[in-house]
């Protein structure tokens, strides 16, 4: 059986998915609530059988100050995000809520309560960050720390290597103390690296939300034309209004310019300006209820969760997580880090439609039937019952093409032209929200229920086209993945005959090319073959349109004659028919054989065993009465010995009963 590819290009890249955790002392407590909010809904998405970690889902992790002490546990030690949550609880009620300390022995009690708790957790403190003993996952870590005698300086903590600097490769212990360390509430931290002391003091100072520093580094470690399809940014809640102190106390100043830094809402303003258009940038952040935990205030765990809760039980912000999680499920990448980095993103233009080939050739009885099932004025006045065309045959019959050149002489009917890949779930979902986001910037964040309800409603004057293409996957329920009404024609292709069961009078089973049709193929552009010639190979090659046109791209290619490439196809039929099909510009399979392998491997085990088995007869008028006599005598007497009986007899029959009995019971109607 033929082992190439089915598909003519490589599969569409995963979007990459990114995280940014903002600074904010305690109130870090009401980020990973929110995250781990998400990541519920994400796991509940498939019964809980996943268990997916942050880690699993997100390819990059950006945090500054606490939110980098988070994002080492999410990346590096690949904490879930409940078990970050009540680490942070912890770190709360022990060094936060610390009443009367000052900033060395606070200093002093986070370096032991971070030794301690390396320690529960079986973690060795002197691992350094850059090793990856132990970890399952490639989440990359993006942490920014500042210097204390040049604050606006910073240097960036990661778990992984660039081109551009040399890593900072603290051990995991001193990474998590430099996330912290922000004056007055604590004094920097010392480390000696290459004969040097350092006083790392945490980003909060110069960068308190990280969209733009995750953006850039997705850049470096990833490529410009790396797409994205999520960028989740997390803040720790509004810091409250800030009024200039009255006095002159240090304290009155430093918790000013506390509330100044860590106050990311004028950067979050800025990125939903620049990037919300786009459908991939999502923020969440307490509103309010969390202004009085400043980052040396006291407030409680309790507190905090309860005010996240609040602020997560409002339905609007129900549908905007969900929108989220859809995004993170589905990984579809809308707009490259090229787009991000330099103006936080253009305009999301949808997908192109696929190319009509050259070596189209008008088949007029299928085109009748296209054109009457889409375009019969009984049908376009009909706004109630949706409009459909069906067309199911083997693979490169010619399903696609025909759909692309319908679109290519009517478009001008349709108000939008929507090219659907619908190979899995997944792909119908992310293909329908591409195209659907680009038409409106009120349709820019819609989730793919909303694209379907957008679908849905008519179009003053016109209609839309929707094609659903290659929906092959016999498991796949396709009619809740379809618009409404009948403001949409939908078109669908597949290589399964029992789709057409939706609208038995607008479906097409498309077969063959008539001789006709093969031979007007094969002659286009041709020089060096005659029509006589043409019509044999077509013949040959059972006019299956794949076939044909790899037999026209063949002879041109190595300019053969007609009757040199019928002795080849002769003698090495196998080899010829593996042949690459050149210069064909979206063409969905490679070879002949990958058309046929592409439906092949969809078959159950059985079924691929009953073709292998009917390749051995003729293919028309298979004796099906001879299966019900050998089973009567369980596939093993014989009135006439012709062959000595081998000791792979037991086996054949044992495949003979696998292949036509199920449950043991041959049912001859199925």
């Amino acid at each position: 059986m033929p082992t190439e590819s089915g598909l003519a290009g490589p599969e569409r890249e995963r979007g990459l998915c990114l995280l940014s955790l903002d600074a904010g002392g305690a109130r870090a407590m009401s980020q990973l609530k929110i995250l781990s909010h998400i990541m519920y809904i994400l796991n509940s998405e498939s019964n809980f059988e996943s268990n997916l970690r942050p880690c699993d889902v997100f390819d990059m992790v950006a945090g500054s100050g606490s939110g980098g002490f988070i994002a080492i546990l999410l990346t590096r030690l690949e904490f879930t995000a409940e078990r970050a949550l009540d680490v942070l609880g912890e770190l709360n009620k022990d060094i936060f809520m610390g009443y009367g300390k000052d900033a060395q022995t606070r200093t002093n009690s986070l370096k032991n309560w971070v030794d301690t708790f390396l320690e529960k957790h079986d973690i060795n403190k002197k691992t350094c960050l850059m090793t990856r003993d132990g970890m399952t996952s490639d989440s990359k870590l993006v942490v920014p720390l500042s210097y204390k005698g040049h604050v606006e300086s910073t240097c960036t903590l990661r778990n992984f290597r660039v081109r551009q600097e040399q890593a900072l490769d603290l051990t995991i212990a001193e990474a998590l103390l430099a996330t912290l360390p922000t004056p007055p509430v604590f004094e920097p931290l010392c480390i000696f690296k290459d004969a040097v002391t350092f006083d790392y003091i945490g980003g909060d100072l110069v960068l308190s939300n990280p969209i733009r520093l995750v953006i850039m580094e997705a850049y470096g470690a990833f490529g410009p034309d790396r797409h994205v399809a999520c960028l989740l940014s997390v803040g720790c809640g509004h810091p409250g209004l800030s009024s200039t102190p009255s006095g002159s106390s240090l304290d009155e100043w430093n918790e000013f310019l506390r509330k100044i830094t860590t106050s990311c809402l004028k950067d979050a303003q800025t990125a939903d300006i620049q990037m919300g258009h786009l459908g991939l940038y999502h923020r969440f952040s307490v509103t309010r209820g969390l202004e009085t935990a400043a980052m040396d205030t006291k407030i409680s765990s309790e507190e905090m969760i309860t005010q996240t809760m609040a602020y997560m039980d409002d339905f609007d912000l129900s549908d905007k997580m969900e929108r989220c999680v859809e995004l993170l499920k589905l990984k579809d990448g809308t707009a490259s880090l090229e787009q991000l980095k330099r103006s936080g993103g253009e305009k999301v233009s949808a997908p192109p439609l696929p190319s009509l080939t050259d070596a189209f050739v008008m088949r007029h009885g299928p085109w009748e039937f296209v054109k009457n099932a889409i375009c019969d004025p009984e049908n376009e006045q009909d706004s109630v019952q949706q409009r459909f065309l069906l067309i199911t045959g083997m693979g490169g019959c010619g399903k696609t093409q025909l759909v692309r050149k319908f679109i290519e002489e009517y478009r001008h009917r349709f108000s939008s032209v929507f090219f659907i890949d619908g190979s899995s779930e997944d792909r119908i979902r992310a293909d329908l929200v591409r195209n659907v986001r680009p038409l409106s910037t009120e349709c820019s964040q819609y989730s793919f229920k909303e694209c379907l309800r957008f679908l849905s409603q008519p179009v003053i004057g016109s209609t839309r086209l929707i094609v659903y293409d290659n929906v092959d996957n016999p498991e796949l329920e396709l009619p809740p993945l379809l618009p409404a009404g009948g403001n949409c024609a939908i078109i669908i292709t597949s290589r399964n005959r029992s789709i057409g069961g939706i609208s038995r009078r607008a479906h097409l089973e498309l077969d063959v090319m008539s001789k006709d049709e093969a031979v007007e193929l094969l002659l286009r552009d041709s020089t060096n073959l005659t029509a006589e010639e043409a019509g044999t190979i077509a013949h040959e090659l059972g006019r299956l349109p794949i076939a044909l046109v790899q037999a026209r791209s063949y002879m041109f290619q190595t300019r053969c004659s007609g009757d040199t490439y019928l002795q080849r196809l002769e003698s090495s039929r196998n080899k010829l028919l593996a042949q690459p099909i050149k210069n064909q510009p979206d063409l969905r399979y490679m070879s002949t054989y990958a058309a046929f392998s592409a439906s092949f491997d969809l078959l159950s085990l059985r079924n691929q065993n009953l073709l292998r088995l009917l390749s051995y007869f003729h293919w028309a008028r298979f004796p099906q009465e001879l299966i019900t006599q050998a089973v009567e005598h369980d596939f093993s007497n014989q009135y006439h010995v012709y062959i000595r009986p081998t000791e792979d007899e037991d086996l054949n029959r044992q495949l003979l009963k696998d292949v036509f009995l199920l449950h043991g019971i041959w049912d001859f109607i199925e």
